[in-house]
């Protein structure tokens, strides 16, 4: 029995640096899954690791019980005073926003459409 304290008080030790160390090699996980997925061009690695961000904060958000409706609130509302588009395919050469474009705004509404 004595032994098993011993352990339980090594793994307790260790725990903290194996969290962290996980943690690192995730970070670099991430990281190197944005530049490869992004192929090369910066805003589409901008917007690659724009998107894991978001993806990381709505995780984190999920699991401390935080009301992401609020974010996207405010994500709504400050949409309307900056250009967030992507433009996944193009049509026409001639015009600006043609093709299929997807906006901050258009997201953030079908979000708060949907909820509410």
């Amino acid at each position: 029995m004595r032994a098993f304290r011993e352990n339980t008080a090594f793994a307790a030790a260790i725990l903290p640096a194996a969290v962290v160390g996980l943690m690192l090699v995730a970070a670099c996980l991430l990281g190197a899954a944005v530049v490869g997925v992004s192929g090369g061009s910066s805003a589409q690695t901008l917007a690659a690791g724009a998107l894991a961000f978001v993806a990381i904060g709505v995780v984190v958000c999920l699991a401390l019980e935080l009301p992401l409706i609020t974010l996207v609130r405010f994500a709504f509302i400050a949409s309307f005073f900056f250009k967030a588009d992507l433009n996944f395919y193009k049509l026409d050469e001639i015009e600006d926003p043609s093709g299929f474009n997807l906006s901050l705004t258009l997201v953030t509404a079908l979000v708060l459409l949907i909820y509410d």
